[in-house]
């Protein structure tokens, strides 16, 4: 049996925000991926940033997952752009 790294199948978007005006998007096990906004509420929806510059750019019909959280389910594809952690 050959093994292949996930990497290979989905390549990661090396793509950043530079200005941090995008929708901030929020990965969970509960419901997929959706804006944090939606997701939490307003004094949470924040984020915990000074600023989202840098963080990694989502486009629609990409393949998103929270790295501590996807063991338990916290991955799913979102259907508009926006902006997720750069980690």
């Amino acid at each position: 049996m050959i093994r292949r790294r996930f990497k290979f199948f989905m390549p990661e978007r090396n793509e950043f925000s530079t200005e941090g005006e995008e929708t901030l998007l929020s990965v969970s096990e509960y419901y997929g991926v959706k804006p944090r906004s939606e997701a939490f509420d307003t004094d949470a929806a924040e984020g915990r940033a000074a600023s989202l510059e840098g963080y990694r750019k989502v486009k629609a019909g990409d393949f998103v997952m929270n790295y501590m959280l996807a063991w338990k389910g916290a991955y799913g594809v979102f259907d508009h752009d926006g902006i997720m952690s750069p980690a």
